[in-house]
């Protein structure tokens, strides 16, 4: 048995028991146990019990639109982790949203005085937030950064069309997300009969046959398994969110740590077999996030990783992105550094600009960033 978007009842079944093992866990101090609490303080490995996908059911755009957050079952409030970090502690409440922050993750020195809001409750442009119920006040988002604005504040927006047609708040946002949008199903061949294709939330009205789009759920379902095999399961303690799922098929949330919208899988292909996959979301042009990328065992130490950074790195930088930002385990720091050209991110630099971009917390990881800028 299911739920709608896909999650068995299993799942839901074994979220609640880490949960009440979690408390638990907490309540009896045991040392062992609570060291590996403490590694694992925001994904808890999870039983590997993810039933097939149906992506079948409908189509992306659909899935994308559909919170998967079990949050909305059992009626959490607020969030209990940092949105920048991923970490817990004294935290500072969004009083619109269920958002959590580190004052010092948002650069702050203490708690404002008053009702504070987060970055994703105001306008980028005149700083209020969203009015329930006043038509003047309404948000739109842009359909690439997924930054709000006031529809007031917006004045060469066509609001008519707004419901129908993709918004971008720029031409910098409309030209990468018309690019991605172009280019999702598409075959890109490469050396020695690989090729690639980008995967991801695809517009109907763009499709043009409905073969394209049966082919990119079928893929995006596969880079889901082959990736499945290549990690620990991430399952969100909090809400019982599958993180991996999140990604691969764009799924929004409340939280805003947890919310996968703008996500696309680029995926490495030779014949019929997929090579390998990687997940990766644009944030204006200023930087891309690529937290995952695996490979299909059977094609390990042949270089198909690099093939597909070479892939992912071209279309970035045909699109203009700046930087490209990894997270890493300790131990594959020195690779990524040597063998990819990776530098390691300035925690102070990196900061500063984090707490304006919605980008997925690894806690316990190193960040490091690869600047795409052409001469």
């Amino acid at each position: 048995m299911f739920l709608r978007d896909g999650r068995s009842l299993l799942q839901c079944q074994q979220a609640n028991n880490l949960s009440l093992k979690n408390d638990h866990i907490n309540e009896e101090k045991h040392e062992n146990v609570a060291t590996r609490t403490r590694i694992s303080s925001f994904f808890i490995p999870k039983t590997r019990c993810i039933a097939k996908l149906g992506v079948a059911k409908g189509n992306i755009e659909t899935l994308e639109n559909e919170p998967n957050d079990l949050e909305q079952l059992h009626g959490y409030e607020e969030d209990d982790c940092c949105e920048i970090c991923g970490d817990g502690g004294k935290l500072m409440l969004c009083d619109s949203c269920p958002s959590a922050f580190h004052p010092s993750c948002l650069n702050l020195d203490s708690v404002p005085d008053g009702d504070w809001y987060c970055s994703t409750c105001r306008c980028r442009k005149c700083g209020l937030r969203n009015e329930v119920n006043k038509l003047d006040t309404l948000m739109i988002s842009c359909s690439q950064c997924r930054t709000k604005y006031h529809r007031h504040c917006v004045m060469d927006c066509d609001l008519e069309n707004e419901m129908t047609a993709p918004w971008c708040c720029s031409s910098t946002c409309r030209n990468v997300f018309h690019g991605l949008q172009t280019l999702v199903g598409r075959e890109i061949l490469l050396r020695s009969g690989l090729r690639w294709v980008l995967l991801g939330s695809l517009l109907k009205r763009r499709v043009g046959n409905q073969a394209r789009m049966n082919d990119v759920e079928r893929q995006l379902t596969g880079a889901y398994r082959l990736l499945e095999k290549c990690f620990n399961p991430m399952v969100d303690p909090k809400s019982g969110v599958d993180l991996l799922s999140q990604m691969i098929f764009s799924r929004e949330s409340r939280f805003k740590r947890l919310d996968c919208r703008g996500f696309y899988t680029i995926v490495l292909m030779k014949g019929e077999q997929l090579v390998s996959a990687a997940t990766v979301r644009i944030h204006r042009n200023l930087v891309a996030e690529m937290p995952l990328i695996g490979t299909n065992v059977r094609f390990r130490n042949q270089g198909m990783c690099k093939a597909l950074m070479k892939a992912l790195q071209g279309l970035l930088q045909k699109l203009g992105v700046h930087k490209l930002i990894i997270p890493s385990i300790q131990h594959l720091v020195d690779s990524w550094k040597g063998s990819f050209g990776f530098k390691l991110i300035d925690p102070d630099d990196w900061l500063e600009r984090n707490s304006t971009l919605n980008m997925l917390p690894f806690p316990g990881t190193a960040l490091l960033y690869k600047s795409l800028s052409q001469n």
